[in-house]
This record gives structure tokens, C-alpha cells and sequence, in this order.
């Protein structure tokens, strides 16, 4: 159904994300994770350089693509690596749905394994004694707490005002 957000009313539609790239983080090659990467080198995701000790690499900012070389960022959109490689997994995966090897979850239809019981979520009575507050302090029955210190505080303010009265 529709939602109301300032003064417009807007439908809501359920979100379908898009197959994601698997890319390492040591690398930045695609197609694998950095747990099962075969380089034991890091490299910096920008320029590619090695980097031995994280706090001595200095980027050189010049971009570097760790597939084709190109002048890009490895995980760049627009590279032809890239949308050839999406292309591929979105052929894979809806070979594999219409196989019925992968399933997508059916978010329309609620779920209605839960039946609200009363007796599961039984109602806290409130209690009929002051409470001790995590400061030190007593908890009145309006609910507000009171600390020795504020008690003092009190007492001095209203001793001040009765002394400026006279």
C-alpha cells in the first residue's frame, strides 16, 4: 500500500537486489574473496602498488584496474571487465533459478507462524513502593528521583527565598 511522507503520498514497492560481485580485497581481482585469494600480497585498491606495511604506502592516486590495466578504479561500473562479468552472473543465476538450483525468497506472502497469545506477554504491574534509583536516590511515586545532594539543594533555595521574603 501507499505511504504518506510530506504531504505526498508515495507507493511502496518490495526491493529486489541485484546480484552481487564477488571481488578480494587483497587483489581487488574479481570473481573470488580475500579468504580464498592465491596472491599474498596486499595492494593498494587504488594504484595496485604492493604494500608491505600499511603505514609507509603513499598512493600515488593514479588509478589502476586490476584486470585489464586501465586507468580506473578496479571495482568501476563502466569498465567493460565489469558489465561483462555482471552480464555472466545475471545469464548464471537465472539459468539456476529456472533450473530450480537457487530459489528466490517470496517476500509477499507474510509469514503467519506467530499467533499472539496474551498469556506469552503477560503485563508488568507497577510497583506500589518507591524504588532505589541506579544514582543513590529514591524514586518518588510522580517518578522523578531524589538524590540526597538535590534534597540539600532544595532545602538551601527555599531557605534563600524565605530569607529574601523578609
Amino acid at each position: 500500500g501507499p505511504i504518506s511522507i510530506g504531504n505526498h503520498w508515495l507507493s511502496i514497492t518490495p526491493f529486489l537486489s541485484g546480484n552481487r560481485i564477488t571481488y578480494c580485497t587483497r587483489c581487488w581481482k574479481i570473481g573470488h574473496l580475500r579468504e580464498q585469494c592465491k596472491n599474498n600480497v596486499q595492494r593498494c585498491r587504488v594504484c595496485l602498488q604492493e604494500i608491505k606495511e600499511k603505514e609507509e604506502h603513499v598512493c600515488n592516486h593514479v588509478p589502476k584496474y586490476a584486470q585489464c590495466d586501465g586507468e580506473h578504479h578496479s571495482l568501476n561500473g563502466q569498465c567493460h571487465v565489469i558489465q561483462q562479468y555482471r552480464a555472466d552472473l545475471k545469464e548464471e543465476v537465472t539459468k539456476a533459478l529456472e533450473s530450480g538450483k537457487l530459489h528466490r525468497n517470496d517476500y509477499t506472502n507474510p509469514r503467519s507462524d506467530f499467533n499472539m497469545k496474551n498469556e506469552d506477554f503477560p503485563s508488568i504491574g507497577k510497583s506500589k513502593k518507591p524504588q532505589q534509583s541506579v544514582w543513590n536516590g529514591v524514586r518518588t511515586e510522580t517518578g522523578h528521583d531524589i538524590t540526597p545532594d538535590s534534597t540539600k539543594t532544595l532545602l538551601l533555595i527555599n531557605e534563600n527565598l524565605v530569607e529574601m521574603r523578609e
